[in-house]
C-alpha cells in the first residue's frame, strides 16, 4: 500500500531512512531506499530529516522501501523544466543542465562556471571573468611590446601590470 511520511532518521552509508507516517503518527522500522542505480554506477543523494517522502509498504506497514521525495504543499520545485535538470542545495549553491542546449550551469556562491556544449566555457566569480582578464592581459601585451623588423624589443610587460593581472588571475583560481 502507498504510504505517505516523513524521514525521521537517515542513514546514507547504509542506504536507509525511517519514516514517521502522517495519518497514525507511527514511526517505521529501518526501510531501503531506493535509488537510480546501485550496482556498478551508484547514485546516493541524502535524503533530509523531515523530507516529505512515498512508501510502498505490506499490508501491515511493517516492510516496505521509501520511493523518494515528494513536493508537498510547502515545497515546489526550483528552476527546472521540460528540458531542465536542476539541483538547488540548501545554502543557494546550484547545478544545472540544460538538455535541449547541452548547457551547464554551476553557480556557488559568487562564482559561476557554464560549458556551452562544444563551443566553449565562461567563468566567473562576482564582477570577474576569465574572458575578461585574458583579454585585458592582451591588450596590456600589445601596449608594452614595441615592434621592429627583427621581432618585438624591450620587457612585453611592466612589473606592475604583470602583478595586477596575477592578483586578477588569483581571484578566478585557489592558490
Amino acid at each position: 500500500m502507498l504510504r505517505f511520511g516523513k524521514i525521521s532518521e537517515y542513514n546514507g552509508s547504509k542506504g536507509l531512512a525511517r519514516v514517521r507516517f502522517e495519518d497514525d503518527d507511527v514511526v517505521s522500522d529501518w526501510l531501503p531506499i531506493t535509488v537510480q542505480q546501485s550496482k556498478d554506477t551508484k547514485f546516493s543523494a541524502p535524503l533530509d530529516v523531515d523530507e516529505h517522502v512515498a512508501c510502498m509498504m505490506d499490508s501491515n506497514s511493517e516492510i516496505g522501501v521509501v520511493l523518494g521525495a515528494i513536493y508537498s504543499q510547502d515545497e515546489k520545485p526550483e528552476g527546472g523544466g521540460k528540458d531542465t535538470y536542476c539541483v538547488e542545495f540548501k545554502n543557494g549553491d546550484r547545478i544545472e543542465y540544460k538538455r535541449d542546449t547541452r548547457e551547464y550551469n554551476i553557480n556557488i556562491g559568487a562564482s559561476e562556471f557554464k560549458i556551452k556544449n562544444a563551443t566553449g566555457f565562461t567563468m566567473k566569480k562576482g564582477s570577474e571573468s576569465l574572458k575578461l582578464v585574458l583579454s585585458d592581459l592582451m591588450v596590456a601585451l600589445q601596449a608594452e611590446t614595441h615592434m621592429t623588423a627583427v621581432g618585438p624589443t624591450g620587457v612585453p610587460l611592466n612589473v606592475a601590470c604583470y602583478v595586477a593581472l596575477q592578483a586578477r588571475l588569483g581571484t578566478l583560481f585557489e592558490a
